[in-house]
């Protein structure tokens, strides 16, 4: 009896913090209207503005998790193997300029990417302005400026005859990553050929991909409370240097409940990795360290010589001041692709009763991988 009117009723706490956080905003409003100071004006506007995200989260009962790592590191891998699927963009060179978040819908059959208008006007305008800037250089100077980008040589041709057709949704994992990539593509097109007209300046939206959340069969299915939303955000290293990503990466992360930081086990040392330290330092300060997580990617191709689990602990303690004594559940090492090549073989084995062992590329791909 005791037990049962102790429990709480998540719909009635959802309500209580609801309405806690409204009476703080309309405080920090007044706050910001009455004080004369334009600085502590606006930083009372600014606290507002962060607590009518948290209201969103509250009514959507989302838990944000932001995902951010050098270049190359293994962070569309990790997301595609919680999703289940490739339905992210990747490829040699730097990929992803835009933060893009992955919402969990059981309901769902099929992966839906949705754009907001203010992400479609701001892109149809950035086509625009390429376009003209494309007609002012011509074709052959403009393919110059992308010798060093060959996955873009043909992408100008394709602006010009492109228009302003970009669809508002996109279903289906093909149309998904070719929506996507195509957006990257913009991003990264601007930073070369006309850096004033880069669109993450004037975004505040992100794209979103709305997926079902795989899991094996035989688990037992637990209620679900809440959505999981990712946010797969630009690396500090994943683009030229006229690409504005760190007020972008900045904004995801104050926006995130929780943090993961990517590394790759091979490129632990070198200058991106310390790129990453600096951008997540003032996540550290805001939130604290509990709400921050390493992970330690490509571990598979730990050599003898190389660092054993125990002196990668170490060194991310000393790094980050994460993962010391009485702290080291906050590190994990993982692989990443190990893990995508186990989940994509599950599903596969899921849908097809007779599952073809030796010509399947799900089975191939695992031994490959394993």
């Amino acid at each position: 009896m005791v037990a049962e009117v102790l429990e709480p009723n998540l719909q009635n706490l959802q309500k209580e913090v609801i309405d806690l956080l409204e009476a703080i905003s309309k405080l920090m409003y007044h706050a910001g209207s009455v004080l004369d100071a334009d600085n502590e004006a606006n930083k009372y506007i600014q606290y507002q503005h962060q607590i009518i995200d948290e209201v969103k989260k509250v009514q959507n009962l989302e838990l944000r998790m932001a995902i951010v790592a050098p270049m190359k590191a293994g962070k569309s891998t990790i997301t595609n193997a919680i999703i289940g699927q490739e339905i992210l963009p990747s490829r040699n060179s730097a990929m992803t300029t835009l933060p893009t978040e992955i919402i969990f819908d059981a309901k769902l059959n099929k992966p839906i990417l949705s754009l907001s208008t203010e992400v479609l006007s701001v892109f149809k305008e950035t086509l625009l302005s390429l376009q003209d800037k494309i007609e002012e250089l011509g074709i052959t100077q403009v393919q110059e400026k992308l010798a060093h980008y060959p996955h873009l040589a043909k992408f100008p041709e394709r602006i010009v005859k492109f228009g302003e057709d970009i669809p508002a949704n996109s279903e289906g994992r093909e149309n998904i990553i070719q929506t996507l990539t195509f957006l990257n593509d913009i991003v990264r097109l601007c930073s070369i050929i006309k850096p004033s007209a880069d669109p993450i300046q004037y975004l505040t939206d992100a794209p979103r991909i709305k997926t079902s959340f795989w899991r094996v069969e035989k688990t037992e299915r637990q209620t679900e409370l809440g959505n999981l939303v990712i946010v797969d955000t630009p690396g500090p290293n994943e683009a030229g240097e006229n690409l504005r990503l760190q007020a972008v990466v900045a904004e995801q992360l104050r926006k995130s409940s929780i943090v993961l930081i990517v590394l790759d086990f091979t490129q632990l040392k070198n200058e991106a990795a310390e790129r990453v330290k600096k951008d997540v330092q003032k996540v550290i300060d805001l939130r604290g360290k509990d709400n921050l997580y390493v992970l330690i990617n490509k571990v598979d191709q730990r050599h003898d010589g190389d660092m054993t689990p125990e002196q990668v602990q170490q060194f991310v303690a000393a790094e980050f001041g994460i993962g010391g004594t009485g702290n080291r559940n906050h590190v994990f090492e993982i692989s990443a692709r190990r893990a995508f090549t186990a989940a994509n073989f599950i599903i596969e084995q899921q849908h097809k009763q007779e599952l073809n062992i030796t010509g399947n590329k799900a089975v191939r791909a695992l031994v490959f991988h394993c």
